[in-house]
């Protein structure tokens, strides 16, 4: 888990820098990460039981932290800059969120907002 932490806080820092191209690429390198994840970890699982212990047991802590620090990136100025945030986060929704997940009354009111705004689309 430290490794993942350490991850983030690079993450952090990328979104800090001022500047339309650093953060975008640096949401594209997220991005890759993410696919790497999923391609190297959770797809290799056997059952779809199997995927959803990984995902609640080594991600459940790193995933809503990072989903904190790109959510800002959507409301960006830079049109680019949004638009990869959006990518992301849909990569982040579509293969990390556990289909059968075990949630509190937050982090069910979260999907259901993220879910919302993917269906009518992110304001500008």
């Amino acid at each position: 888990m430290k490794e993942m932490q350490r991850l983030l806080e690079t993450f952090a820092t990328f979104f800090k820098v001022p500047g339309e191209q650093i953060r975008r690429e640096s949401l594209k390198v997220i991005q890759q990460y993410f696919i790497c994840l999923y391609e190297q970890i959770i797809r290799k699982q056997q059952t779809p039981d199997s995927q959803m212990i990984v995902l609640t047991t080594h991600f459940a802590e790193f995933m809503p932290k990072l989903t904190t620090l790109m959510l800002p990136m959507m409301s960006e100025y830079f049109d680019s800059v949004r638009e990869e945030a959006c990518i992301a986060a849909e990569y982040l929704i579509c293969n990390f969120i556990p289909p059968r997940p075990e949630l509190g009354r937050n982090s069910l009111d979260f999907i259901n907002t993220m879910k919302a705004q993917l269906s009518l689309g992110w304001n500008d």
